[in-house]
């Protein structure tokens, strides 16, 4: 499966000028793994950045996870600072979508029964 989001929790465009967050409850119940990709929605590429990510997920080296077992994803054009830049995914400047890969959904997901990520504005 692979949700798409182009809008914030209240609807608005995401764009770089602002700073959001995803925060999963806990790891997406996949069989496979999950992904969530940065896109450029000018020309709906991957987004070039300092740190060369362009995804954050299963894979993700030094992934930081809460003592609840949470994952917050900052996603924003500037590189945050302390904790929260191990899980940030770089946005660009201008307008941006994420896609959500989710490989081999559990039925969990395929049911609705857990619940997607909302992306926040923090800013």
């Amino acid at each position: 499966m692979y949700p798409l989001r182009s809008t914030d929790a209240d609807g608005n465009a995401l764009n770089g000028a602002s700073r959001y967050v995803v925060k999963l409850d806990r790891e997406p119940p996949v069989n496979g793994f999950w992904s969530l990709t940065m896109y450029d929605d000018a020309d709906k590429m991957l987004v070039p950045n300092a740190i060369g990510r362009f995804k954050v997920g299963t894979d993700t080296k030094g992934l930081k996870r809460a003592s609840d077992g949470s994952i917050t994803i900052p996603i924003q054009a500037d590189q945050p600072q302390g904790d929260d830049a191990a899980n940030w995914l770089p946005a660009p400047k201008g307008n941006f979508y994420v896609i959500l890969r989710l490989y081999q959904p559990s039925e969990a997901i395929l049911s609705g029964a857990y619940q997607l990520p909302q992306m926040r504005k923090v800013q």
